[in-house]
């Protein structure tokens, strides 16, 4: 376990070697603690199978980071915003993509979206600016929202708009209301605290490369010792 640790890289920090000293101790006592001994192993394998499903939990956020362009931060603090919608994190993923595609079709070839904006009196001109910003889709739905509330549209017409713009992106609203503006909107998920920082993230995704490179490493000892 300590070679493991050691290996393993930040994340596991001193374990290695403060587990290695110790064991070391321990075994220096004589048969006696032995028990001990397998106690201690038992809380090491503890916290090894803790950070290797915390591990698991990262790995799929980093892949979700990636995929989606937003970062580690950017997308829990979408999920701490939203919570109570019973959305999981992917699912902000795909509204804030949704509606940067459909933004974009817009743009690019007039798209049916324009003219769904236009028709409820939205003005789109400010909305190009957002379809090179990782998080433009969520930007460009507030941005709609508060322009309807502003005009005095109905729950319906900004209903109708919304999931136009992009698939259950209408129940954002109950947390939009919350906010008299766009701008306050999103400085207050700019704010939202986070448990996973960015650099953390990117520790965990070398601490899951290096156990794959292990597994590996392993894997193909077996396979040449048969």
């Amino acid at each position: 376990v300590s070679d493991f640790a050691a290996e393993s890289g930040e994340l596991l920090g001193g374990l290695g070697g403060g587990l290695a000293d110790l064991t070391g101790r321990i075994g220096g006592l004589g048969t006696g603690l032995a028990g001990i001994a397998g106690g201690l192993g038992l809380v090491t394998g503890g916290v090894v199978a803790f950070v290797m499903a915390s591990n698991d939990a990262v790995r799929e956020l980093n892949q979700l980071s990636k995929q989606s362009g937003l970062s580690v931060t950017e997308l829990q603090q979408l999920q701490t915003t939203f919570q109570g919608l019973g959305f999981e994190m992917d699912k902000f993923v795909d509204i804030n993509q949704d509606v940067k595609d459909k933004l974009g079709d817009t743009f690019s070839n007039g798209g049916a979206l324009g003219d769904d904006l236009k028709s409820v009196g939205v003005d789109i001109s400010k909305m190009s600016t957002y379809l090179n910003q990782a998080d433009g889709g969520i930007k460009a739905v507030a941005e709609a929202f508060y322009q309807m509330k502003n005009a005095g549209k109905s729950s319906a017409e900004i209903t109708f708009l919304l999931e136009s713009m992009g698939s259950d992106a209408s129940r954002l609203t109950s947390t939009m209301e919350q906010f008299s503006s766009a701008t306050d909107f999103m400085n207050s998920i700019y704010a939202t605290h986070v448990q996973l920082t960015d650099e953390n993230a990117r520790k965990y995704a070398e601490f899951d490369k290096k156990v794959s490179d292990l597994s590996n490493t392993f894997t193909y000892w077996k396979a040449n010792a048969l």
